[in-house]
């Protein structure tokens, strides 16, 4: 665990973010990527601020961009706004009676989107339980299950402890 707090506070340092004029061929309110240092090599869901790629929909999300450039997901103003809406998916999802790792990622990840048994796999691994045991809605599972679904929808370790601390601080 020490290594991967080492690794994950090396991979997910950004700089203070910068207010964005729009001189970078983006519109002001779409740079915020850039603000935190983020650019076109990283993932989609890294420069939306939504590291679940949650899909766009008329949820009123606290933190949701005014306007979305991007015609699939969700854009939030900052990472922790991101953050924030899937442990509030996730959370939504465990209230409906889905308390396993298959049936919470067969709700988040749908087979006709996803290969979702390799992503149900993949997050079972992370977590550290078997797909179909019954998970408690507890701050840690929240965590992992966040970080867990972060690697998975963007190749990497992007979410870091205290940027689900901040987002979860927010819920």
């Amino acid at each position: 665990m020490i290594a991967l707090t080492t690794i994950s506070a090396f991979l997910f340092h950004r700089r203070k973010p910068k207010a964005n004029k729009g001189g970078d061929g983006l519109p002001p309110a779409f740079g915020h990527y850039k603000a935190w240092g983020y650019t076109k090599q990283h993932p989609r869901g890294i420069r939306n601020n939504n590291p679940g790629n949650l899909v766009k929909t008329s949820i009123p999300w606290q933190g949701k961009a005014q306007t979305n450039t991007d015609g699939k997901f969700e854009q939030f103003v900052s990472p922790e706004y991101g953050v924030r809406a899937l442990i509030k998916d996730l959370i939504s999802d465990f209230k409906k009676g889905k308390n396993t790792v298959s049936d919470l990622i067969k709700e988040f990840a749908p087979w006709y989107e996803n290969h979702t048994h390799a992503y149900i796999r993949s997050v079972c691994d992370f977590v550290g339980v078997d797909k179909d045991v019954k998970l408690s809605l507890t701050k840690n599972t929240l965590q992992r299950l966040v970080m867990a679904i972060d690697k998975v929808e963007n190749g990497g370790h992007y979410i870091t402890p205290e940027l689900f601390e901040k987002a979860y601080s927010m819920i």
